[in-house]
């Protein structure tokens, strides 16, 4: 904030962690934002989150035996 301060800036966004005021992406992110109004995301995705997740489901009973073992020793 203090740099954001010398450099006479106001409502800019801030690093918090090195202190310069971030840049203005907004330029850069419209491009990005109609090319993603046109190109939507496939509705079955290969290797999506269902596949994990039944993955998961199906590790679970494995998993917990491993576990249990492994705290027994």
């Amino acid at each position: 904030m203090q740099e954001a301060i010398k450099q006479n800036q106001r409502e800019v966004r801030l690093d918090l962690a090195s202190g310069p005021p971030l840049p203005d992406l907004s330029s850069g992110l419209a491009p990005l934002r109609q090319w993603a109004k046109h190109n939507p995301l496939p509705d079955d995705e290969p290797s999506g989150v269902d596949d994990l997740v039944e993955e998961t489901r199906q590790l679970a009973d494995h998993r917990a035996e491993a576990i249990r073992q492994l705290l027994e020793e």
